[in-house]
Formats: structure tokens, C-alpha cells, sequence
């Protein structure tokens, strides 16, 4: 009886100790896990104190789960109830998707250059041409053509809270936009950017195709907003038009693009204040 005794009191000891060990695994996965997602959901590279400062938005290429329910909706053009203190300019690597950081006491902007600036003295010297784009043809102003592409970007991003939307020509919220002759802009959920309801242009009203009242962007005409008559057009920081759901992947399609004769554009940021 003694031995069977030993016996059972042997297994009670393995069975109690197997027992430690799921829980203590159970809890080492859970904690793994609310760290992994965690990570997921903010830049990696703020600092311990968790100051904003340090943030970097597109460290995270991990989209922010939606929460359940209407998310809300920001009008990305309403900017009045908040003033920049201080830029961060961030890399943004096309492969990932932008997160920015909601609106916080530190009046935090953040800046992203998406287009260099370029100038060429012969339009015709540019080989890269908009092929889903007819604008006005300079050369002859008599023809329609693809217009030069002087620059483009597309960026993916979320908004993690309210924040206004601009165009700025340099690394603040007052540096203008040079552009000879166009931009088209799109910002729609990533799921339908490239659909032409979705544009506007802006730039100088002699970039309208002929026969048209404004450019073609995929045979839908899209008005040009006029910054000028012709040559450069001069534009204020720009603030982007429309509503944005936050916590919603969106995309924004920014081209920068030259009617003929010659062509040029300034530095281009994208700033979220």
C-alpha cells in the first residue's frame, strides 16, 4: 500500500506541476501577443517616456485594426482649431502604410516630402509622359497630348485622429507650390484610388485639353482650378478637399505634370496638421 501510495503522490506532483506549466505558457503567450499588437499600433521608435516628439508615423507597416462601429469621419481640410509648433518631417517608404498620430498639446505637425524639385529648360528632354492624362499641347496650343510627368507619389496612410490635409512647397505649412503647369490629386480609400471622381486639378487654365473644360484623367474631364493664365503656376499651400474616415486605409495620388514648352516644379511636402 505504501508504494502504491508513493505512487499516486507521484503523479499528483507531475499533474500539479503540468498544470503550472500551461498557465505559465498561457500567460507568456498572452503577454506576447498584447505586445506584439501593441508594437503594431504605434512607431517604433518613440522613446521610453512615450514622447511624441520621437515618433516616427511610418515606422508602423501594420495597419491599425478599425474599431468596432462608425468610425469618424475628419474633415482633412479644417485647420482652424489647430496650429503647428514644431514639423517632423518622416521617410515614407511606399511599401507600408503611413499611421499618423492623432492631434495633441504639443501642436506636433508632421511632413513628408513625396516630390523633388525639377526644372527643364525643353519639355521635350522629359521622357516620362502621363499616359491616363491629355492635357493642352504648348508646343503648338493647338493639339491634345500625355503631358510630362515632372513628378508623382502615391501614399498610403491612416489617421489615427482628426488632422487637416495639405500641400506645401516646403518644410512648413507656408511655403508656396511652384508647378508649370498642373497638379491632379486623388484621395480616395485605397480600395478605389485611381477612379476619376475621385480628382482635382489645379494649376494653369490653359493646361485644359482643347475642345474640353479642364483635363482628361481616364476620359473623365476634370476641371483645372486656375492658379493662372499660363506659364507657373503659383499655388498657397494647398489644403486637400473632403472627409476621411480615421483608422481607414486611404490613399493619396499626387502628380505633378507639364502641358509642353518647358517644364518645372518645386519641392512638394505633405504636411498632416
Amino acid at each position: 500500500m505504501e508504494l502504491i501510495g508513493g505512487s499516486m503522490k507521484k503523479q499528483n506532483i507531475l499533474l500539479v506541476g503540468f498544470a503550472v506549466l500551461l498557465v505559465g505558457g498561457f500567460q507568456n503567450c498572452a503577454k506576447m501577443n498584447f505586445t506584439t499588437e501593441e508594437a503594431a499600433l504605434k512607431p517604433s521608435s518613440a522613446d521610453a517616456s512615450g514622447d511624441p516628439s520621437s515618433q516616427d508615423p511610418s515606422a508602423s507597416a501594420s495597419p491599425t485594426p478599425r474599431s468596432s462601429g462608425n468610425p469618424p469621419v475628419v474633415d482633412i481640410s479644417d485647420d482652424k482649431d489647430f496650429s503647428c509648433k514644431q514639423f517632423v518631417e518622416i521617410n515614407y517608404d511606399p511599401s507600408s502604410i503611413l499611421n499618423v498620430p492623432k492631434r495633441d498639446g504639443n501642436g506636433l505637425c508632421y511632413i513628408v516630402k513625396i516630390i523633388s524639385a525639377v526644372v527643364f529648360q525643353k519639355s521635350v528632354d522629359n521622357p516620362n509622359v502621363d499616359n491616363e492624362v491629355i492635357s493642352r499641347n504648348h508646343a503648338d496650343n493647338k493639339t491634345n497630348h500625355h503631358p510630362f510627368v515632372l513628378g508623382s507619389q502615391m501614399v498610403r496612410m491612416r489617421l489615427e485622429g482628426a488632422r487637416a490635409i495639405k500641400l506645401s512647397g516646403g518644410k512648413n505649412d507656408s511655403s508656396n507650390i511652384l508647378v508649370d503647369n498642373f497638379l491632379l490629386i486623388g484621395v480616395a480609400p485605397s480600395a478605389v484610388i485611381g477612379d476619376p471622381q475621385y480628382y482635382k486639378a489645379y494649376g494653369t487654365s490653359d493646361s485644359e485639353a482643347i475642345g474640353y473644360a479642364g483635363v482628361l484623367f481616364k476620359d473623365v474631364v476634370i476641371p483645372v482650378k486656375a492658379f493662372a493664365t499660363g506659364g507657373t503656376s503659383t499655388i498657397k499651400p494647398l489644403s486637400l478637399e473632403g472627409s476621411i474616415e480615421v483608422d481607414r486605409d486611404y490613399s493619396l495620388d499626387v502628380r505633378g505634370l507639364d502641358a509642353g514648352s518647358y517644364g518645372e516644379i518645386s519641392d512638394i511636402y505633405l504636411l498632416f496638421q
